[in-house]
């Protein structure tokens, strides 16, 4: 189980056998509606996915054969720069 104290979001979404390996080597099958915490690998098989929602609301999808090692930035809004800024003015 995941440690709640460093707890960063939960599964919403799973298809597969998606597996978290903690930093002490222990891991568990998730399922739909577990936590997940900072410093926990989660591993997607080939086929498989994983939705994450953090506990500000964003939600990261993993799928085809990826591990993913969660940390603050992984949940965290995607950055803009003023290139990013003026593209965005253009478009409106």
């Amino acid at each position: 189980m995941a440690d709640t104290t460093n707890t960063q979001g939960k599964v919403i979404a799973i298809s597969g056998k998606v597996m978290a390996v903690a930093p002490d080597g222990t891991s568990r099958l998730l399922q739909a509606g577990d936590v997940v915490a900072l410093g926990e690998r989660i591993i997607v098989p080939d086929g498989a996915f994983i939705e994450l929602q953090s506990n500000n609301g964003n939600v990261v999808r993993v799928d085809d054969q990826r591990e993913l090692l969660l940390s603050a930035e992984v949940f965290s809004p995607p950055t803009t720069d003023a290139t990013d800024n003026a593209i965005q003015l253009q478009k409106t």
